[in-house]
């Protein structure tokens, strides 16, 4: 197995991809820094003298929200499409849309130093998600303000939202892995990722709860790893709620699966990513 190696030769720093190994998460961790500087860039491109950043980044979960109710709980007349239900199942999803377009655009957004300087690449799309913990921050507090509104009691288990969500954004991650190196080599990526999170959206039970649905029903949509992390949201914000356990466990193997071959997959991708950008 062939491992990173970096000397000097005339001042400057030789890289040799890795091509079977994974990503060496040791010397990611020497470059903590630079990992923290991205992501308070980003952070302040995002929110610094921007009255409409802050602004959306309540309005467009509510937003959401209101529509999915409309649809599924006027609608379709589902009576459990509540709005603490849809919003309890949208935090997740909402966290795992973010992560992973703001993920699989980072090479791309980062072109210019790429060739430049030599760091880890793999901390482009970790640091860019970073950012995205402000709006499930954000979207925790609306969360609870729900809950007052419409009388639903406190648990310990409301403690568990932040990393269950936190789930979500590892399965955007994992999936980042690939999609940011395929940016690179076909741009077209950039207009297929929004079409596919639409439909990832009517195929996870965002807008409703799995848990009155047909067995059948549980099994097949248990299949898409994001409903054991809607699922098990819906969990700790409502009692006595008994989800789809197994979807859980699909989830789980889902993000091992991710992060085991997303990386090598990446690691293996260094070697042609500064000649195509």
């Amino acid at each position: 197995m062939k491992l990173l190696h970096r000397f000097k030769q005339s001042d400057s720093v030789v890289v040799e991809a890795n091509t079977i190994g994974s990503i060496d998460w040791a010397e990611v961790w020497k470059f903590r820094e630079l990992f923290l500087s991205l992501a308070w860039r980003d952070l302040l491109v995002r929110y610094k003298q921007t009255f409409i950043g802050v602004v959306w980044a309540v309005l467009d979960p509510l937003l959401s929200m209101i529509v999915l109710v409309l649809i599924f709980g006027v609608i379709a007349k589902m009576k459990d499409s509540t709005p603490v239900v849809v919003f309890a199942g949208m935090l997740p999803w909402q966290m795992f849309g973010l992560s992973l377009n703001s993920a699989s655009n980072s090479l791309m957004n980062n072109a210019s130093i790429l060739s430049k300087i030599y760091f880890p690449r793999i901390i482009l799309p970790t640091s860019s998600v970073a950012v995205n913990l402000v709006d499930l921050v954000i979207n925790y507090v609306i969360l609870a303000i729900l809950m007052l509104i419409y009388g639903y009691q406190f648990t310990w288990k409301f403690l568990l939202v932040v990393p269950i969500s936190m789930m979500g954004i590892a399965i955007a991650l994992g999936i980042s892995f690939f999609v940011s190196c395929l940016y690179v080599k076909y741009r077209d990526f950039k207009i297929l990722l929004p079409f596919v999170l639409k439909i990832g959206l009517l195929v996870t039970p965002v807008g409703y709860q799995l848990a009155n649905k047909e067995e059948i029903i549980q099994i097949l949509l248990s299949l898409n790893p994001l409903t054991g992390v809607v699922e098990c949201c819906r969990w700790a914000v409502l009692p006595n709620y008994d989800f789809f356990l197994p979807s859980l466990y699909v989830t789980f193997a889902c993000i091992l699966l991710l992060w085991y071959t997303g990386e090598r997959y990446f690691r293996r991708s260094e070697q042609w990513l500064n000649d195509v950008i």
